[in-house]
């Protein structure tokens, strides 16, 4: 019975998806293959990780391009994703003083949070692309999903500060629709803020997810 199954290649290799976007150095939940000897098993966890709703968190620092891979998943997942920044523009304009800016963050990422977790109960794939800079944060929210019935990835974009900051030099010679003008010596405050997942943090969310 076993040998009349056709699974997906990605069951094969464990039901794991590896995202590359391009110029981006990426380390995933998904670095850590897990190994499912039954195919039965495989083809369980396949069905059910198209079953159950996805909380899809968005890792890493400005420029890192955490936007550009969400809109990958967003297209690959028929999921909705939610960027703070183009709703604040939306809410408040483009021209904002830094105050203005960083008093708004929370109440919409908060809104944004209260639109996912209805979606996820009613079975929509959603992506947060909020950046997560905290293991506490991004261990908040995996529990959040949980309780919703939710699974969740994290997906972790590691680019060094030298890039980030060309990145940014680039950014803000021509700023793309629905971002803001970032100073450099802010980029850097928050690289030395940034809290990256570790390796043991990767393994533990691709367990339990």
């Amino acid at each position: 019975m076993l040998a009349c199954l056709k699974c997906p290649k990605e069951i094969i290799s464990g039901g794991i998806t590896t995202h590359r976007p391009k110029r981006v150095t990426a380390h995933f939940s998904s670095l850590f293959v897990e190994t499912i000897p039954n195919p039965l098993e495989r083809y369980r966890r396949w069905v059910w990780r198209r079953t159950i709703a996805t909380l899809h968190l968005m890792c890493g620092l400005p420029c890192a391009g955490k936007t550009t891979l969400a809109k990958q998943i967003e297209h690959e997942r028929s999921a909705l994703r939610l960027t703070p920044d183009e709703w604040i523009i939306r809410l408040f304009g483009a021209d904002l003083s830094l105050e203005t800016l960083d008093a708004a963050r929370d109440p919409v990422e908060t809104v944004l949070w209260d639109l996912a977790a209805r979606l996820l109960v009613l079975g929509v794939d959603v992506i947060l692309d909020f950046g997560f800079w905290s293991r506490a944060e991004r261990d908040d929210f995996r529990s959040r999903a949980a309780q919703l019935g939710a699974r969740s990835e994290l997906h972790f974009v590691d680019v060094s500060e030298k890039e980030l900051l060309a990145r940014l030099a680039a950014r803000n010679a021509q700023l793309p629709t629905g971002t803001f003008w970032i100073d450099q010596a802010r980029l850097s405050l928050w690289s030395r803020q940034f809290e990256p997942p570790t390796m043991d943090e990767l393994r533990k969310h691709k367990e339990e997810g």
